[in-house]
């Protein structure tokens, strides 16, 4: 917070000293800082330093300039894509992970860097959200896929100011899973066990934990946050009985350590549908280089397209891509089982952001109730597609509207809404029975993290 510091600093001393003047712009330049205009804080800055040398005129001006440019900035939307100044560089974070194939795909095949020439593709992974997102925060990534979690989380923290979703990535994808000798046949049989989530306060944790607590109550099941590439371990020694894990690692703990598949977690969901993964950026961004932003979009939309349509005909692209990134090949079968549960959309699925919002609240995750006013700003990836920014029930790709086969396997479309039909296979996770109750409130105050870990459970 040094730099907000400096505005307040350079007040008092300007008082001190009897200079109003100085004063008057420094405070201007701690406003500006604050509200994280540091274009507007360096020109007010100068102002300040004119005044300091006695060049009256240059002060003025200056001041002047500053006060322009902070009524402007407080106002600040994106410009039409024509009036975009091109970054030289457009920094990419994402996961090595299924379920943010389209970064995964448009990386390694050279679609993105193509789409945003002459900007320059620079590319970062990251393993954890809460990484990512502080990445973001300092300033060394510009675009992001990044879970429904730490997007909300990151929103809170900044108090609407740092992160746009500019995009929808992926939906659906996460299963739970048993040991394959566990007595574990349903979600009632949790009570009492151990269920691994990838991270605490990540999506999944707070999807288990909210779930969990609804069916069984509180404290009825321990959540154990294991990353994900730990769980298999953990589950052959019988330090956790299940896993709460986003495709592929739940397809991966099924065909290398034969676990039992529970339930999908989008049968537990109304709509039968959540969002998995956004695309993320950061306002100030958004508002400089919309034209580039698109451009990425733009590609995006296209694999997206690619993937929903046929999700099977990417499968060897993408282990071969998984693989380069993570120096290892997935086991067989692996991407194969776990593509089909994945939605490919380019539109988040704004209610099941509201949802994650009050859970987070719920599970004391949050200080505050967080709102998700402003979060999402559809605007780029709506011009992109052709659609129009309210038609919020429209689908973001043409699909059959009948039951379709898939390498011998039957789908039926279950639902239409912002991702259009949802593709299930009709063999799975008959009978499960849907929670639908409401969540209760938290029976102990805010939950830091620090306590929940060492406790290992919500």
């Amino acid at each position: 917070m040094t730099t907000i510091a400096r505005g307040p600093i350079a007040l008092i001393l300007a008082r001190v000293a009897g200079l109003v003047r100085l004063a008057r712009v420094a405070s201007l330049a701690a406003i500006a800082r604050v509200a994280g205009l540091a274009a507007i804080a360096r020109v007010a800055g100068l102002a300040a330093i004119a005044r300091v040398a006695g060049l009256a005129a240059i002060a003025r001006v200056a001041g002047l300039v500053a006060i322009a440019a902070l009524i402007a900035g407080c106002d600040a939307k994106p410009q039409s894509p024509g009036a975009d100044d091109a970054p030289p560089v457009l920094r990419l974070g994402y996961f090595p992970n299924l379920t943010h194939a389209q970064a995964v795909l448009g990386v390694a095949n050279g679609e993105f860097a193509a789409a945003i020439a002459p900007t320059k593709l620079e590319t970062k992974t990251f393993n954890a959200g809460p990484s990512l997102i502080e990445a973001l925060f300092a300033g060394e990534i510009d675009v992001a896929y990044v879970g429904p979690g730490p997007a909300l989380n990151a929103h809170a923290r900044s108090h609407g100011q740092a992160v746009r979703i500019v995009a929808g990535a992926a939906a659906n994808g996460v299963v739970i899973v048993a040991a394959k000798d566990s007595s574990i046949r349903t979600l009632d049989d949790l009570r009492g066990k151990r269920v691994a989530t990838p991270q605490l306060g990540n999506t999944q944790d707070i999807s288990a934990r909210h779930f969990l607590r609804e069916k069984l109550g509180a404290d009825a099941v321990t959540i154990v946050p294991v990353a994900n590439a730990e769980q298999a371990a953990m589950m052959d020694r019988g330090q956790i009985d299940a896993a709460w894990a986003p495709e592929p690692w739940g397809s991966r703990l099924m065909v290398e350590r034969g676990a039992r598949l529970i339930a999908d977690e989008s049968d537990l969901w109304p709509d039968k549908q959540f969002t998995l993964t956004v695309v993320i950026t950061t306002p100030e961004f958004l508002a400089k280089h919309p034209g580039t932003l698109r451009k990425l979009l733009g590609a995006h939309h296209a694999l997206t397209v690619k993937l929903a349509a046929d999700p099977q005909s990417q499968v060897k692209a993408l282990a071969d891509a998984l693989e380069k990134l993570n120096g290892k090949p997935l086991p067989a079968g692996v991407l194969e089982n776990a593509i089909g549960r994945v939605v490919f959309t380019d539109r988040p699925i704004e209610s099941s952001l509201s949802a994650f919002a009050r859970w987070s609240y719920d599970l004391g995750y949050a200080r505050e109730p967080i709102s998700t006013t402003g979060l999402v700003d559809s605007r780029l990836i709506d011009a992109v597609v052709g659609r129009d920014a309210g038609a919020s029930n429209q689908a973001p790709h043409d699909a059959p509207a009948s039951p379709h086969a898939v390498n011998g396997r039957t789908f039926r479309p279950l639902s239409r809404g912002r991702l259009g039909p949802v593709w299930r296979d009709s063999r799975q996770n008959r009978g499960l029975e849907v929670v639908k109750t409401a969540p209760r409130a938290p029976k102990s105050p805010f939950l830091d993290g620090e306590n929940a870990e060492r406790r290992g459970r919500g």
